[in-house]
């Protein structure tokens, strides 16, 4: 199916022309504008509280019990969790809810001990409250699920905060119709592991994301960027990173195509928890006054976290850091797994100077348009070359890379984004209205 996939996908890239290539400024002249979204977070009151947002247990494909998987992430330290099992909506972590269907076709499937039970509601209490850990909480994000299950062509979507897609099957190619739901619900949603949907995680990273194909694929997403304020982005560090290790490079090739408009592309990471052996590998940030549900997710729709990940398997990123670092592929970063985290413990912008203040880091890189401009904590965008619409800093230790979100610029000369063709035709569409008809029919 996936090679289905990549030759309808082809089709549709031939109706597409060459877009002319944005040139990046050497220099801004004028001064520059940041929109930094750091800018509400009190430094020395907020904290920083870690989450997964992209779990799995038995009441989908997961191999571990779901209570067992809330357990492990609370003695892990964890500060929130989302349970984000196939078609089925998390409403409870007491009294589970199961789509009967999709449970019963996984248990036969899937081997292994298939039992599911909750969490007692004591357990519950301690858990959400800390009684048993300093009274640091863990905090269940609310309704919590990965959609299109049966999706052939594994266009997932995981969505948080709204109610939605519970038993729903899905459909191939169809990312716009979960991200749709969720949007007219008030959620917000991300999309997962794309270099799966869009087959890059095989490609050589230098062509990765280039030619007609993939600016099918760039602009099927912009397009949903564009036309839905719940869609927050991509996860661009999945799991130990082998389905998504590209896909920074179409983190960059977005934001070069809309942050001139002001639309933001946030970057998560997850683990894709399966198993408790495949947890902890990917994880993100907040920061917040305090952790609640009202607080998570307005901290995600401002961009005011910071994507983590302790594996990375593209060897061409890792040769930019090899000098600084001396860490390679594999064991190098591997063996390290369980030293201190890379960290930023303070941002500062003015006059279009950012100043990170880090901890546990090797090296920080500046990326705009997809290329490192600066290295090291402090950068002039005034005085830049190759600057672009937008700036990202990666922060590197031996515990693992950091991501922080895109700085969008405004200044003279600052480079325009390509705009998706009028004649833009997206195949996922065209599915989901041949799957609306046929099931009317039914």
């Amino acid at each position: 199916m996936k090679h289905l996939s990549k030759c309808l996908s082809m089709i549709l890239a031939t109706l597409l022309l060459a877009a002319c290539l944005s040139v990046g400024a050497s220099a801004a002249a004028g001064g520059v504008t940041v929109t930094n979204p750091y800018a509400g977070v009190n430094w020395e009151t907020y904290g920083a509280y870690r989450g997964n947002l992209h779990t799995h247990s038995t009441l989908s494909d997961g191999g571990t019990n779901f209570s067992e998987m809330v357990e492990h992430h609370y003695d892990l330290g964890y500060d929130f969790l989302a349970m984000t099992d196939h078609g089925t909506v998390d409403r409870s972590w007491t009294q589970l809810n199961s789509a009967w269907l999709l449970k019963t076709v996984m248990d036969l499937v899937e081997s292994g001990d298939r039992t599911s039970t909750p969490l007692t509601q004591a357990r519950w209490e301690e858990i959400s409250t800390g009684a048993d850990r300093d009274d640091r909480g863990m905090l269940r994000v609310p309704f919590g699920i990965e959609h299109n299950p049966t999706s052939l062509s594994d266009s997932h979507v995981n969505s948080f905060f709204a109610d939605v897609g519970h038993g729903l099957l899905g459909g191939t190619f169809d990312y716009e119709t979960p991200v749709r739901e969720v949007d007219r619900a008030g959620g917000l949603c991300v999309l997962n592991h794309v270099g799966r949907y869009t087959n890059q995680d095989g490609e050589v990273p230098t062509d990765a994301y280039e030619g007609l194909v993939s600016s099918y694929h760039i602009f099927k997403m912009q397009r949903l960027l564009e036309k839905y304020p719940a869609l927050l982005g991509l996860d661009i560090n999945s799991k130990r990173d082998g389905e998504t290790r590209n896909d920074r490079k179409l983190w960059d090739k977005l934001l070069m195509n809309l942050a001139p408009s002001g639309r933001q592309v946030f970057a998560l990471a997850t683990s894709d928890t399966h198993s408790l052996d495949g947890s902890d590998t990917g994880f993100i940030w907040a920061l917040m006054p305090v952790n609640n549900a009202e607080n998570l997710k307005a901290c995600l729709r401002k961009g005011a976290f910071f994507a983590a990940a302790h594996d990375i398997k593209n060897p061409a990123e890792l040769a930019q850091w090899a000098g600084e670092t001396g860490l390679t592929l594999g064991e190098a970063w591997s063996a390290n797994r369980q030293a201190l985290k890379p960290m930023i413990t303070n941002i500062t912008e003015q006059g279009g100077e950012i100043r990170l203040t880090v901890e546990n880091d090797l090296a920080v890189h500046w990326i705009s348009d997809g290329k490192v401009i600066a290295t090291g904590p402090f950068i002039d965008l005034n005085d830049c070359e190759g600057l672009g619409a937008y700036v990202r800093a990666e922060v590197f230790g031996l515990g693992g890379v950091l991501y922080t979100q895109a700085f969008l610029l405004e200044y003279e000369g600052v480079p325009g984004g390509k705009s998706v063709p009028w004649y833009f035709v997206d195949l996922g569409g065209i599915l989901a209205v041949f799957r609306r008809v046929a099931l009317w029919f039914m």
